[in-house]
């Protein structure tokens, strides 16, 4: 039986139409818009179902339905039976269907076109009455009818069920068999196709998604599903396998705080998960702080939040969350809102393997970027690994200056950072200042970059401090970086970047920077060829990176009484021409290469091989006399320079230091970056000022000890045959035990009472220490050891120099520590012995002793610095002088003038220096601090006559206390210091501003 033409359909301007679709093997077809209420039915070919509208409809949808296989002539029928007039009889509307007569296919189709053409139909329900004005929709729907009645059957799938359902006329369900002729797909919906129902939304992302699957990695960077096609996906683990997924790369998914929610709750083992570009807030934040704190993420190596809507207290969240993943590398919160860095650098703190954090284009001020690196300097000082910081364009215009010191103590002790990125910062003459002073003697920070600051960067990664109205235009200062007035030759966009070249997200209108790394410098190699018949002793390259300021050394090779060459290399620009000068020996020297008219004026060096120069007279311009040396010095001129240009294919260096030709084989070696200070000239230093003080030794900790035990009377306490167990357990304990003792004998002692431990005090300490615990040992127990260690015989008292009847001198408290430890650990049972009982008193002593040796430690390493030197050296004459006016008045006949503690403190007091912020209390701690350790604080009373050095030292001391104990504010205090004692040594009364 010939198969029906295809069906009429309604067209889009009140016309049928008749579609004719060709084969395929493959098709989809599309309805839309669609109403909740509409149905589909299969069309007389039962090859693609009819669309029909139920009865209550109104809600609009959109559904594509795929379909495995379409077959020829197929057709869409669109039945409204809104439009059809009640009058008409075999309205849809009604609960009769249109009834017609039985016509052949040809009769139906010429039917068809006599009513498109206008003619009359033949139809009896026609005949009994004339058709209306809107006949044609009669006419399809008729048609459609008529076809449906033919095939005595009906498809009707579900969508709301989302099930596939074949029915009879009459709405009973026909066997599976029976849908041979429609042939639908026999399949069920998959997860994400029943959320995208539920949701009315199109399934339309289902390939792209299985195409971003490949092993574990998951990418669906720029693909903008948004949140609700995201949490369809997250639904079916077998379109996601989220258990496998090991790296999420979502960047620009439109992901919000919903999507980040539902991602949050799938993520099981994670490597690297990528969310830049997205809209996630504190709420999606919160949630992925929570599934990093629950799960605790080791594997995790890098986060990356960039560009979202991040603020303060999501950072929060994140920071706390984070300190769980021990494995994070990288940590990147670009182009946020953060304004805060003291929860980021808590982290940093805390975190040894993170190695790289971005913060660019944030909102963080001075305050809050000194708090992120006071978290770097903690990591430094644990033995973090970081590396790589990078917080250009946040503003610290108006308050730079402590997060510029805080930087500058970073460069001073890291020996890992060795890229920082402070671009566009807006740091001012004075935060840049203290920036150089921090990178004076760094030897690992191999790209740095300041441009947008005042200040510039020369080719050697040196930092100048400028002021905008100081900047020369006209002078040749060689190859400089930064700086307000830069150029258009200065931006990055003046030079073509490959596409493949990483610029850590730069804008090209900023300024190109001195990193090797980030700019692509390349080494040049810088040669000179030497006659056999020549043997020159020292030969130096002067190049234009430094306006021929600084020279580099060539080193020679080749075989004695053969062509040698003597080579050197160093980083220059792209495509720089290097413009380069020789000295060899005592005389400038030219390539026979390309060169250009350009004089330049030389001063000549001299080195171990070359100690005297003789240089032609010819190219002498000047001399001059070393201020420092005292040698003659020469400057030359030559009116020509050679130009070095870089070969096609030479080696460009990946790495990030100075790579140069190491000394046998031809082989690379990797220097570190060369220093300020090893740029100037090697003139020996003059001893420092503290160079005749005496620090502790064990040998003089041993002498301490015996000295010490000699005088306490334990015969009752300890028994002969552990004497030398004892010692031997008090022997490396002796250092910090002196700290603490001369902490303890130090506060709130003035000139009259001496130094020594109050009732007060001892008991106190007991107290802290958890010895004293109200049941083994009591206050009052303290209390009789205390008296009992007070007391001294009287042949013993003859032998004393210092003898003080309130408070325990150094003998007295070990003999306190040790009838303690008799009574609290012995007696109790705790121990077995009293060897055993003296380890449980020192373990219980122990952490108050290391704070106090650490902080004299810090002082010492605060003070004994170049910089400091050069102060007190600058000040020598003015602390003499103060010394000898407020010292020697309480010295006995006979003696050596000396500055007692009474002393030292009424000059405290007269210079104000308590006004600095100094404590008054605390003028015995610093005065103990600057003496030197005596070995016999009873038998002598050196341990507290202060010599001139000594005084020196405590001055120091006053410095470090009233800088909070921080040595990187120390030197700043002293020269504050030095102001108020100025002032007292001129007799001004007004004190300094």
């Amino acid at each position: 039986m010939a198969s029906p033409g295809p069906a009429p359909r309604l067209g889009p301007r009140g016309h049928v139409e008749v579609k004719r679709t060709r084969k395929s093997t493959a098709s989809t077809a599309t309805l839309e818009p669609l109403d909740k209420g509409l149905a589909l039915h299969s069309s007389a070919s039962a090859e693609l179902p009819t669309l029909r509208r139920q009865k209550g409809a109104s809600t609009v949808s959109t559904v594509s339905l795929h379909r495995e296989k379409v077959y020829e002539e197929c057709s869409i029928e669109i039945q409204d039976s809104r439009n059809l007039p009640n009058s008409v009889p075999g309205n849809v509307n009604g609960k009769a269907p249109i009834q017609t007569a039985k016509r052949s296919r040809s009769e139906s189709r010429s039917d068809l076109q006599r009513q498109m053409s206008g003619a009359s139909l033949e139809p009896q329900w026609i005949k009994d009455k004339k058709p209306l004005s809107r006949d044609w929709r009669v006419a399809a729907a008729r048609a459609v009818e008529d076809r449906a009645l033919r095939q005595r059957k009906q498809v009707s799938i579900s969508l709301s069920q989302g099930e596939l359902e074949v029915k009879e006329q009459d709405g009973r369900a026909l066997p599976r068999q029976g849908t041979a002729a429609f042939q639908a797909p026999q399949r069920e919906l998959t997860a994400y196709e029943k959320v995208c129902f539920e949701n009315r939304l199109l399934p339309k992302f289902m390939t792209k998604v299985k195409d971003a699957v490949s092993g574990p990695v998951l990418d669906l960077c720029s693909c903008g599903l948004g949140d609700d096609q995201l949490v369809a996906v997250f639904a079916d683990s077998e379109l996601v396998p989220w258990p496998q997924i090991r790296r999420w790369r979502l960047r620009d998914a439109r992901m919000r705080d919903r999507g980040a929610q539902h991602l949050a709750k799938i993520l099981k083992e994670v490597e690297a998960l990528d969310l830049t570009k997205n809209e996630i807030g504190f709420l999606g934040a919160r949630s992925l702080a929570d599934a990093l704190e629950e799960k605790s993420f080791e594997q995790l190596r890098r986060l990356d939040l960039s560009a979202n809507i991040l603020h303060d207290d999501a950072a929060s969240c994140l920071a706390s969350a984070l300190k769980n993943c021990d494995g994070l590398l990288r940590l990147d919160l670009q182009q946020n809102a953060l304004q805060d860095g003291q929860h980021l650098g808590e982290l940093i703190a805390g975190h040894s393997q993170l190695t790289r954090i971005s913060l660019r284009r944030n909102r963080i001020t001075g305050p809050g970027m000194a708090a992120l690196f006071r978290g770097i300097l903690e990591n430094v000082r644990n033995g973090g690994q970081l590396a790589d910081v990078d917080v250009a364009w946040n503003p610290m215009a108006s308050d730079g200056l402590p997060a510029a010191k805080a930087m500058a103590q970073v460069f001073q002790e890291s020996a890992t950072l060795y890229h920082c990125d402070l671009s566009y910062c807006q740091l001012d003459f004075a935060a840049c200042a203290a920036l150089g002073e921090g990178l004076r003697d760094n030897h690992s920070l191999y790209g740095l970059h300041v441009v947008g600051n005042s200040a510039t960067m020369d080719a050697d990664g040196f930092l100048t401090p400028v002021e905008s109205s100081k900047i020369s235009q006209g002078t040749e200062a060689g190859v400089r970086f930064g700086g307000p007035q830069a150029g258009p030759e200065a931006l990055l966009g003046a030079v073509s970047f490959l596409q493949e070249e990483d610029l850590k997200g730069r804008d090209v209108l900023e300024m190109r920077s001195a990193c090797w790394a980030c700019e692509g410098w390349e080494r040049q190699e810088i040669v000179w060829l030497c006659d056999p018949k020549e043997s020159p002793k020292a030969v130096w390259a002067f190049t234009s990176l430094d306006a021929f300021r600084r020279p580099l050394r060539l080193y020679p090779e080749g075989a004695q009484g053969q062509w040698r060459s003597y080579k050197a290399a160093r980083m220059v620009p792209p495509g720089y021409r290097l413009k380069v000068l020789f000295q060899v020996d005592s005389t400038l020297r030219l390539l026979p290469e390309e060169r250009i008219s350009q004089p330049v004026e030389i001063t000549l060096r001299i080195c171990k091989d070359l100690p005297d120069l003789n240089p032609e007279e010819e190219q002498i311009v000047r001399t001059d006399i070393s201020p420092r040396s005292g040698r003659k010095i020469f400057v030359a001129s030559l009116p020509e320079v050679n130009v070095i240009r870089t070969q096609p294919g030479s080696p460009k260096t990946e790495a990030r230091g100075v790579v140069a030709d190491g000394p046998v084989d031809g082989s690379v070696v990797l220097l570190p970056r060369v220093t300020e200070t090893e740029f100037k000239a090697q003139v020996k230093r003059a001893p420092p000022f503290w160079s005749n003080f005496r620090h502790e030794t064990p040998a003089l900790r041993r002498e301490s000890l015996r000295m010490d035990w000699m005088r306490c009377r334990l015969g009752h306490v300890v028994p002969e045959a552990e004497i030398e167990d004892i010692k031997k357990a008090l022997e490396p304990h002796v250092g910090w035990l002196m700290c603490l003792y001369r902490r303890l004998s130090s506060m709130d002692v003035s000139g009259e009472t001496g130094f020594g431990i109050s009732q007060i005090q001892a008991g106190e300490l007991m107290m802290s220490t958890g010895i004293c615990d109200g049941s083994t040992t009591k206050v009052a127990d303290i209390d009789r050891f205390f008296i009992a260690a007070k007391v001294t015989p009287a042949e013993l008292k003859k032998t004393l120099a210092v003898v003080n009847d309130k408070t325990l001198v150094r003998y007295e408290f070990l003999e306190l520590l040790l009838r303690v430890a008799h009574h609290h650990f012995l007696k109790s049972g705790a121990a077995e012995n009293m060897a055993e009982a003296t380890v449980l008193i020192l373990k219980a002593f122990e952490p108050d002793g290391r704070r106090a040796e650490q902080e004299l430690h810090g002082f010492f390493r605060a003070l004994c610095t170049e910089a400091t030197d050069d102060l007190y050296k600058k000040h020598a004459d003015l602390l003499a002088m103060v010394y000898k006016r407020f010292g020697g008045s309480k010295t006995p006949p006979g003696k050596p003038k000396f500055m007692a503690l009474g002393e030292f403190q009424q000059l405290l007091e007269v210079a104000n220096i308590h006004g600095l912020g100094f404590q008054p209390r605390q003028s015995s701690l610093a005065f103990r601090m600057g003496m030197m350790c005596q070995s016999d604080e009873s038998g002598s009373s050196r341990f507290q006559e202060m010599t001139l050095l000594e005084f020196q030292m405590a001055i120091g001391s006053v410095a470090f206390l009233a800088a909070d104990c921080q040595e990187s504010e120390m030197l700043s205090m002293l020269k504050r210091i030095f102001k108020l004692l100025l002032a007292l040594g001129k007799g001004s009364k007004e004190r300094p501003k």
